[in-house]
């Protein structure tokens, strides 16, 4: 995800400052289905954490007003 993130950035002129808000945004969806798309307990259990590290790492990288 960061390499992407990078390679995409020094290609190109768009301004990442707003990204962590998207990332909030597209985090937001698939929060509710984890468990429908996980298939067992275990499953479940590892994309929950995944996803609330890919949350937090979002949310501290949105800039402080």
């Amino acid at each position: 995800m960061r390499n992407f993130t990078e390679q995409y950035a020094s290609l190109t002129t768009v301004d990442c400052v707003d990204l962590p808000y998207w990332d909030l945004c597209a985090a937001l969806r698939p929060a509710f289905k984890i468990a429908e798309w996980a298939g067992d307990d275990s499953t479940a259990r590892r994309m929950r954490e995944l996803h609330k590290w890919f949350v937090s790492q979002a949310f501290e990288k949105l800039p402080v007003p």
